[in-house]
């Protein structure tokens, strides 16, 4: 919190009721923050949070362990999971989200309708749609779809006369 209305004795500020105030946390070794129920994390980056002063906030931020898991598709297609991150890591190329440490996942590779999967690529080997990791490091992921190609038949018949 960068505001000159914060007395940094005792970390107190004076807000109007229903302003909204911006935090960002700042940690040199942990990868994450988790933040209280009361202040939302941003979309975009796990160490932002808003929090609604709809009367005095006590915001809490816990650092957590956590590594980095990047994926990219080639072709039309995603990856999914079902298996809760801890938000986007700010700044990256391709999707990239945290996780805590040693935290099993479960990745889907899902075709586009005219696409089918092909392979895993990086983390993930194989080619089965379904794959599975647990992330003690940073992480890529890749899934590669090619195009199901479309078989016409010809119109046309020949008929002697």
């Amino acid at each position: 919190l960068d505001d000159d209305r914060v007395d940094w004795q005792t970390c107190a500020a004076g807000y109007r009721l229903g302003e909204t105030v911006k935090l960002s946390a700042q940690s040199v070794s942990a990868m994450v923050v988790r933040w209280s129920e009361n202040c939302t994390p941003s979309a975009l980056d796990a160490w932002r949070c808003d929090v609604v002063m709809s009367e005095d906030q006590a915001v809490s931020a816990e650092f957590l362990d956590a590594h980095v898991l990047t994926t990219s598709v080639l072709g039309i297609g995603q990856i999914q999971s079902s298996t809760v991150n801890l938000g986007r890591k700010p700044d990256c190329q391709g999707e990239c989200l945290y996780y805590p440490t040693g935290q099993a996942i479960e990745l889907q590779a899902v075709a586009d309708p005219r696409y089918r999967f092909e392979q895993w690529t990086g983390a993930c080997r194989g080619t089965e749609p379904v794959c599975q990791i647990t992330l003690n490091e940073d992480r890529n992921v890749g899934a590669i779809f090619s195009i199901i190609p479309k078989v016409f038949r010809d119109q046309f018949s020949v008929t002697n006369e």
